[in-house]
């Protein structure tokens, strides 16, 4: 449900469109608890999609994914071997350090990114998370030998 509700959130007659047009219908509908309790399973009630509906959903959602891959500056596309556009100062095993490929938020600024895609730092593995925090200590580590001070945050846009 929850992965249909996510499928459905910027289309129009998503998950919430269509409890809208069933509370709509609803000519006893009344907005308390105890109604929503006892008319929960008719409120519940989904209209599933005809499967042939799904898998052009799932076809177009697949393409546009695949090109926003294909266009992301800061992925490794291991299928052609061709390296980020972004320049990469130091490479680990699953994680590099590169300079922004967006402007800066202040000079002297980094990146580091995993080489797999990922939209956040949740999704990744704990070798992945080890090597960022290394990339991170020694960060801070050059950054105080020069008398500044280290900010790290986190740009996870969902695609």
């Amino acid at each position: 449900m929850v992965r249909e509700e996510r499928r459905t959130r910027n289309q129009a007659g998503g998950e919430g469109m269509r409890l809208a047009e069933r509370i709509a219908k609803d000519g006893k509908f009344d907005n308390d608890l105890e109604y929503m309790d006892e008319n929960a399973s008719k409120l519940a009630k989904r209209v599933h999609k005809s499967d042939g509906n799904l898998r052009n959903i799932a076809i177009s959602e697949y393409q546009k994914m695949s090109k926003i891959l294909d266009n992301c500056p800061l992925c490794h596309h291991e299928d052609t071997e061709t390296p980020p556009i972004a320049p990469v100062v130091s490479l680990a095993t699953r994680t590099y350090l590169t300079l922004p490929t967006e402007p800066e938020l202040a000079s002297f600024g980094a990146m580091i990114t995993p080489v797999q895609h990922r939209t956040n730092l949740l999704e990744c593995d704990d070798d992945e998370w080890e090597e960022i925090r290394n990339f991170m200590k020694s960060l801070t580590r050059m950054y105080h030998d020069q008398g500044r001070d280290v900010i790290f945050y986190e740009n996870a846009a969902h695609p």
